[in-house]
């Protein structure tokens, strides 16, 4: 029998990143956080409990302190031991561009699936793009494309997934804003059916006066208009940020409206999720589900969570459906029995502006996506040689940029893809014994 854990993973990121990379380092190894830096910060700030100011210092530290801290790695193991483990990688900014997973269900672990991620220079994420490990290599499998409206705010996200000679469009998701708030007001799904798109699904979301979410309500494309689907509700305790519960119904048609799944939650005073407890609806009655248990560190990031479901009788030890989110902006959803996640301190990674007056460079071509020319800059501290290539997503080399021996100090060259089709590539630079490479977009 096969052993399965996280069947179905996602990622959502904020937009806040300047350059990707791909490094050939191995993916460090991070420890879970500990409670060393608040004991110290206890040490040196005593009695604040009482306290606002130098309670309010305390905060301060521990922000500047948590600005810092990235979730290294994790870990979800299944009831039956198949394990999944994620590492991850981050630019000279300290932001997420790499997402690799492997899995081992007794036999060792093996590559799954691997995730790089493309910015532009306003910080925005532009595209995800994601690799599937085909027995001896990676291939190309699907792909994100992010794009901003006038005031920076994500307007439409376009999927496609890789047939092996070309993306093909999958579906896309156009989004509408409040004017206000600025919080999203709509976002409608369409799909790519016959060489051209077809409404399918729309997203409104509803909002208090307290500015929490309040509901969303689901309609489906009937082919002539927009009808009722579903809708969830959200409730919160008092003046709290994080609902307590959740109740999710499906339309019957008129002003009928009925019950199929609900979560109650256990908040702590940090406003953090530590309990769930999921049940559905069974014709008369609310029947228990699954429950999670969620533990964090002193930033209120979560480091592990395990579940389990209920047999009839009693709670039991077992695999169920579970979304991870981080406030740095990492989200993922698995199918499993435990989350154990580690974290790292970034604060040496250097900024590149500083550290390319010293070291070999490699900066994100400009524009990016482009058509058809873009423009690489690279640094060097010494005389060397120099080869900056191009290669498909596939690996083969489909433009030679540079090919000889450079003095030091920064370059400029020019890539044109004219006679190249739309899709990503990547160039990569050799100069003595540094070696880097980088995705870029072509999108005619």
């Amino acid at each position: 029998m096969i052993k399965y854990c996280c069947v179905f993973l996602y990622l959502v990121l904020t937009n806040n990143v300047v350059a990707q990379s791909i490094d050939s380092e191995s993916f460090s190894k991070g420890k879970k956080a500990n409670v060393s830096f608040k004991n110290f910060i206890d040490k040196k700030f005593p009695y604040t409990y009482s306290n606002n100011v130098l309670q309010s210092i305390k905060m301060e530290i521990y922000k500047k302190e948590s600005d810092n801290i990235r979730m290294d790695s994790l870990t979800a193991i299944s009831l039956n031991g198949a394990r999944s483990k994620h590492s991850l990688q981050y630019n000279q900014n300290g932001m997420l561009s790499i997402w690799l997973v492997k899995t081992n269900t007794g036999s060792g672990w093996y590559n799954n699936f691997l995730t790089t991620f493309i910015y532009d220079i306003n910080n925005n994420l532009i595209i995800k793009a994601q690799l599937s490990w085909n027995i001896s290599k990676w291939d190309s499998s699907n792909s994100i494309i992010y794009y901003y409206n006038e005031q920076g705010k994500l307007f439409q996200e376009l999927y496609q997934t890789y047939t092996g000679t070309d993306w093909l469009n999958s579906y896309r998701t156009t989004y509408r804003y409040y004017d206000i708030s600025g919080d999203i007001d709509t976002a409608i799904i369409e799909t790519w059916v016959n060489n051209q798109w077809q409404k399918s699904e729309l997203i409104h979301y509803f909002y208090s006066e307290q500015n929490r979410k309040d509901s969303i309500l689901f309609y489906i494309w009937n082919g002539s208009g927009w009808q009722y689907d579903r809708k969830t509700n959200f409730y919160y305790n008092n003046s709290s940020t994080s609902p307590d519960s959740m109740l999710a119904t499906y339309w019957g048609g008129g002003d009928l409206w009925m019950n199929y799944f609900k979560s109650v939650m256990t908040n702590d005073s940090n406003n953090n999720k530590i309990e769930q407890t999921d049940q559905t609806w069974q014709a008369f009655y609310w029947q228990n589900f699954q429950s999670w248990f969620l533990t964090y560190n002193n930033f209120n990031f979560v480091t592990s969570a395990y579940c389990k479901l209920w047999d009839g009788k009693n709670w039991v030890d077992g695999d169920g459906n579970f979304t991870i989110s981080n406030p740095n902006g990492f989200m993922a959803g698995f199918v499993t029995n435990r989350i154990d996640i580690y974290y790292s301190n970034i604060t040496g990674i250097a900024d590149e502006k500083e550290s390319q007056e010293f070291n070999f460079y490699l900066s994100q071509n400009y524009p990016n996506p482009f058509n058809p020319t873009t423009i690489i800059n690279y640094y060097i501290p010494k005389t060397c040689l120099v080869t900056l290539k191009v290669y498909n997503i596939l690996g083969k080399e489909v433009a030679s940029l540079v090919n000889e021996e450079k003095a030091p100090g920064n370059h400029q060259v020019q890539f044109n893809a004219a006679g190249l089709a739309s899709g990503i590539y990547i160039y990569r630079i050799n100069a003595g014994a540094f070696t880097k490479s980088k995705l870029m977009i072509l999108e005619k």
